[in-house]
């Protein structure tokens, strides 16, 4: 083989792993699309299961659309998308002639006393919270947890003890309010996933 046919025939090689790969993914998800009935119905008997994503609701029923190979997505898939947040991330962008910075600290939960002083005079604080976690366990706890209910959802409980995802972001909304860094800061609440709660 020459040196300069081996780059193109390497690239040809990975392609028809990557092809073959998917495909075998594509048939995998396609006998999920079979089963729909039973995944549905493990999904409302096992709603806090780790493993479940919290946009199969709507993914699972576009399974055909969304494997089609002309496939597009709309607005609405592009919203649906969830992709976890793994580090600090920082955002610039402009609105309205005013520039802003975003950083997005995400779900970065053991790492908290280490950024939280990188906020000292922020002007706003964004507080994202998931309705939908109101019957789901934190990650690192394996136990089925019982749903929170509004009149309890405040209750002072500290963080490890607080195995209820829904109750674990109010004590973190609470301890940011709290916190001497943001004193300062305008606190915004956006409840997300409020659909979910719905279906």
């Amino acid at each position: 083989m020459r040196p300069s046919t081996a780059p193109s025939r390497l690239m040809h090689m990975y392609f028809q792993i990557f092809h073959e790969v998917a495909l075998g993914v594509q048939e995998c998800i396609c006998g999920i699309r079979e089963h729909e009935k039973c995944v549905q119905t493990f999904m409302k008997q096992q709603p806090n299961y780790p493993s479940f994503p919290d946009n199969a609701h709507y993914y699972l029923p576009k399974l055909p659309a969304l494997l089609a190979p002309d496939y597009k997505p709309t607005p609405e898939d592009i919203l649906h998308l969830r992709i976890p947040t793994t580090a600090v991330n920082e955002i610039n962008f402009s609105f309205a002639l005013t520039k802003i910075r975003l950083i997005d600290v995400g779900g970065q939960r053991t790492y908290r006393k280490k950024w939280i002083h990188c906020f000292d005079s922020v002007s706003a604080v964004l507080f994202v919270a998931s309705m939908a976690a109101y019957n789901q366990s934190l990650e690192q706890v394996d136990a089925v947890v019982k749903p929170v209910y509004y009149n309890n959802l405040l209750d002072v409980v500290h963080a490890e003890k607080a195995q209820n995802r829904l109750r674990e972001s109010a004590y973190l909304f609470g301890e940011m309010l709290r916190s001497k860094f943001l004193t300062s800061s305008a606190f915004i609440l956006f409840l997300n996933k409020v659909i979910r709660i719905l279906l």
